[in-house]
């Protein structure tokens, strides 16, 4: 009997389920664009029509059913989530029965890190399991388990943090409905198409110069996608206005790291569109978002996501005392989270029984200077070091350039050292130990 080929790559059609002749015609547009840049991937959303339905029901729920608790209680889901969670996941395997939420240790990205297994409901089928890695551009990198149609609830949760700025996000056939840019050294540059958006296209675009064949390709590809919704970060929504294409999107979401209130009033004017500011984790996919323009409060967006404010003893601290955003619950079945501490520091308030997130503190965007003089981002520095199995590093950059590596494993301190060689040039670098259990920033340069 023959074997099945496991090198071969998935076709369109297996990975686009529900791929209409109009989809698969967009999608070979994208591909074959004269000014299209080389695409490094292909990816689909692998969406079956049981999963679209699954999508729509959530989609239904988000739009229909906000965040609800009082100060002082719980969300009326969360007892029986809890009681049903609890029994399922190795990492809960000893603990008493019948605890309550307020009883439980919290968990953070460490323990993710350590062993994701122990954190997946042991009952779950595999075969739609989706893994993705994450580059760990602000603390341990992981690896995430979700499933085709958690992947496409990202867009429920993008609707509803649009009609916070009263901008749609229809089903768009026949044109870009979403663009992920970048601005990276290197990283994936995909083409798709998205079924629940019926079959609009999707694209992960890098704006970085060297993500394209010629020095006028990248504007004359943007223009000729003119996509519906634009995302990115402050990294690459700067090389944006940068280059200024001729577009007029509806709308710009901004995720990942701490967004200005300056380039967000400079990207409202020039793409003249709203501009959003989105709290989204990779473990959790999208919390809260708000008008950037605006700078008010955050308005949570899963309706099965308990936030609450933890001090460092676990306990939950009173309506507007800062402390640790700490989630759980999510859309994710395979990840379910258990007070997942996410690393950010806010306060909490209430309109009612509707909570909401203010004074949060989010991660700024990181940019060392490597040798010649040229910024480059710390993704890229994250990405650069991958193949070095790290549970935990730590690097900085001081006001004279010279640089600074913490190694929980020093036994890979000369492949590390001969990587930031080849990223940031032939600085002055000194590798130190990493003391263990401690909490350090992973990026971090210091302004002259």
């Amino acid at each position: 009997m023959s074997q099945p080929d496991t090198d071969r790559l998935p076709t369109d059609t297996e990975r686009h389920p529900l791929l209409s002749d109009a989809g698969a015609a967009l999608l070979r547009a994208l591909r074959e664009h004269p000014s299209a840049p080389p695409f490094n991937a292909a990816c689909g959303d692998r969406l079956d029509h049981q999963g679209l339905a699954a999508v729509a029901a959530y989609d239904a729920l988000v739009q229909q059913a906000p965040p609800r608790w009082a100060p002082d209680g719980l969300p009326d889901w969360l007892p029986t989530w809890l009681a049903r969670t609890l029994p399922r996941i190795r990492a809960a395997r000893g603990w008493p029965t019948g605890l309550t939420l307020a009883q439980l240790p919290s968990s953070d990205r460490a323990d993710l890190t350590h062993d994701i297994t122990a954190h997946v409901p042991e009952d779950l089928p595999l075969d739609r399991l989706v893994v993705h890695q994450t580059f760990g551009s602000t603390g341990h990198r992981l690896t995430l388990p979700w499933t085709p149609e958690a992947c496409a609830m990202y867009l429920p949760l993008l609707r509803r943090a649009l009609a916070l700025v009263d901008v749609p996000l229809p089903p768009l056939p026949g044109r870009v409905g979403v663009l992920l840019a970048c601005w990276q050294a290197r990283t994936v540059v995909v083409a798709s198409v998205a079924s629940a958006l019926g079959e609009a296209g999707f694209l992960k675009l890098n704006l970085h110069p060297q993500s394209w064949r010629q020095p006028g390709d990248c504007v004359d590809y943007l223009q000729w996608a003119n996509p519906w919704l634009i995302t990115g970060d402050p990294l690459s929504f700067h090389e944006l206005l940068r280059l200024a294409p001729k577009i007029r999107p509806a709308a710009l979401v901004s995720s990942s790291m701490a967004l200005s209130p300056a380039l967000a009033r400079d990207l409202r004017d020039g793409f003249g569109c709203p501009v959003v500011d989105l709290y989204s984790l990779n473990e959790t996919g999208p919390i809260a978002a708000r008008d950037a323009c605006a700078e008010g409060p955050w308005t949570l967006l899963q309706p099965q996501l308990y936030v609450e404010v933890l001090g460092e003893d676990d306990q939950p601290l009173s309506p507007g005392h800062w402390g640790e955003l700490t989630v759980t619950g999510g859309f994710d079945p395979y990840l379910p989270l258990l007070r997942y501490r996410t690393g950010d520091q806010a306060r909490l308030q209430w309109r009612g029984q509707l909570p909401g997130i203010a004074a949060l503190q989010g991660r700024a965007p990181v940019l060392f200077r490597d040798q010649a003089g040229q910024l480059v981002n710390n993704i890229d520095i994250s990405v650069a070091l991958k193949p070095l199995p790290l549970r935990r590093f730590s690097l900085r950059q001081y006001a004279d350039d010279r640089l600074e590596l913490a190694l929980d494993q020093l036994e890979y301190t000369d492949p590390a050292r001969a990587i930031l060689q080849r990223c940031l040039g032939a600085l002055p670098l000194q590798v130190l130990a990493l003391p263990e259990g401690d909490k350090v920033p992973q990026f971090w340069r210091e302004q002259a």
